[in-house]
């Protein structure tokens, strides 16, 4: 008896109830991994939304006008040019070239060519004649030399380094006009004449006018005592 139930006991112990699994596996749902969900800011393309406004370009700067040239770095317009000599009012009293002073002036300070006073007119004159006023060379003293002025029918006697030279037949031919060139006569117009035109050979120019040589006073004394 004991040994017939005891099969059956354990046979019921063993089967499991299907409709108690069924019921366990609806009372207990299966775990699902869960994905966060991420969101993302709206994307606005709004023109006129002040936030996404872009920068206007900044102004470029304007560039310097060029300043003036300085005035001593500028270029005259008037002067002689390198062939002249000398600027200034050396240019505009006197010259190599021999006028006569009438007539008027023009802009340098030079009086009017007038006919037959040309340079080339002089050098003809003073190749062809002795222009001097004497038969032979002289020794002049500083006092002889102070009374030819030019003035009461004398000659116009003027001294260059030295040497005198009548100059009353140069007046009439010299560029910058008689009283210019008178201001030399009756003394020694070296330092008037190289501050005026030293360019010019005066040698060369007035050789026909040469007078002799200019000597002190003593020794033109002991010369007539000897």
């Amino acid at each position: 008896m004991a040994s017939q139930w005891l099969p059956s006991w354990f046979s019921s112990k063993a089967t499991p109830d299907p409709a108690k699994d069924d019921d366990d596996a609806e009372s207990t749902p299966k775990a699902k991994p869960s994905i966060p969900t991420l969101e993302c800011p709206p994307l606005s393309l709004n023109s006129n939304d002040e936030d996404t406004k872009l920068m206007p370009p900044p102004s470029r700067p304007k560039p310097d006008r060029p300043k003036p040239a300085a005035t001593s770095l500028s270029v005259p317009t008037t002067g002689p040019s390198p062939q002249r000599g000398r600027p200034g009012d050396s240019t505009q009293r006197a010259g190599k070239g021999l006028t006569p002073n009438r007539g008027k002036t023009n802009a340098r300070g030079q009086v009017t060519l007038a006919p037959g006073h040309s340079p080339l007119d002089w050098s003809a004159l003073s190749r062809s004649k002795n222009l001097s006023g004497v038969a032979s060379l002289q020794r002049v003293k500083p006092s002889e030399l102070r009374k030819m002025t030019g003035r009461k029918g004398k000659p116009a006697w003027s001294s260059w380094q030295g040497k005198v030279y009548n100059i009353t037949p140069y007046l009439p031919f010299h560029p910058g006009g008689e009283a210019e060139l008178l201001r030399a006569a009756g003394r020694d117009g070296t330092a008037l004449f190289m501050d005026i035109h030293p360019w010019v050979n005066w040698e060369n120019m007035l050789e026909s006018c040469l007078v002799g040589a200019l000597v002190p006073e003593e020794s033109s004394t002991l010369d007539e005592m000897d």
